[in-house]
């Protein structure tokens, strides 16, 4: 097996693995934090806090994975493009590293809560308010747009240079510009119409075009006629 082939398993193993980790992660964490009782359970489940969380930082190194093996080729296409996916993706990774403390410290604040049962709540339900807006809003909605835009680049630039079949390229082009429009409709609408408008049935959704990409990577690699041509 050549390096430019088994570089494009390992990157089509890191895509599989990130999708993984983050349904395993958000499956974990979410159901517990986003409970109205968050602080009852939370420390009495710290367990399933905690594997999430573990899932979560395998998903960042993976995240930054796929950045640094993709670089050598995007770089070739367009460095400057290739400079910002790198940084976008760290700057990616780092809000995914925030979302997991958070969800380690409302570990700490909910066994403080239950210890201190008999006295005045008010002041952990505002730190736990507080805490979960940081991961389920800002960190959310900044791990949205960089998600978004570095898979605009992303495809762009193997669009450019034909490492993959360019249906799959063009695929996740619409796939993503669509939802980068949903991110903004979201935020002043508070709905997300995009998938709401039954887009995601038909395909068009960024999760989906990144199994089937991690998929064909797996099965296939880079295409070889590409680099050679580059």
């Amino acid at each position: 097996m050549n390096k430019n082939k088994r570089n494009g398993r390992i990157v089509g193993a890191l895509f599989i693995m990130v999708m993984v980790t983050w349904t395993l992660g958000y499956s974990l964490i979410e159901p517990l934090t986003g409970a109205p009782d968050y602080l009852q359970i939370v420390y009495p489940n710290k367990s399933k806090i905690v594997l999430g969380v573990f899932f979560e930082l395998i998903e960042v190194a993976a995240v930054i994975g796929i950045a640094v093996m993709m670089f050598p080729y995007f770089k070739k296409q367009n460095e400057p493009m290739a400079l910002g996916y790198v940084s976008i993706r760290v700057i990616e990774a780092t809000m995914l590293i925030i979302g997991a403390i958070s969800s380690l410290l409302l570990i700490t604040l909910s066994k403080e809560y239950l210890e201190a049962a008999t006295q005045d709540p008010s002041y952990s339900q505002t730190l736990g308010v507080t805490i979960k807006a940081l991961r389920s809003q800002w960190v959310s909605l900044m791990i949205g747009f960089l998600y978004g835009l570095s898979a605009l680049i992303f495809y762009f630039l193997v669009y450019r240079s034909k490492l993959i079949p360019r249906f799959i390229s063009v695929w996740g082009l619409v796939a993503v510009v669509l939802m980068l429009i949903d991110e903004v409709i979201f935020q002043f609408s508070g709905e997300y119409t995009v998938k709401i408008s039954g887009l995601a049935v038909l395909g068009l959704h960024l999760g989906l075009i990144e199994i089937v990409l991690g998929i064909w990577l797996l099965v296939k690699g880079f295409n070889p006629a590409a680099i050679t041509n580059n």
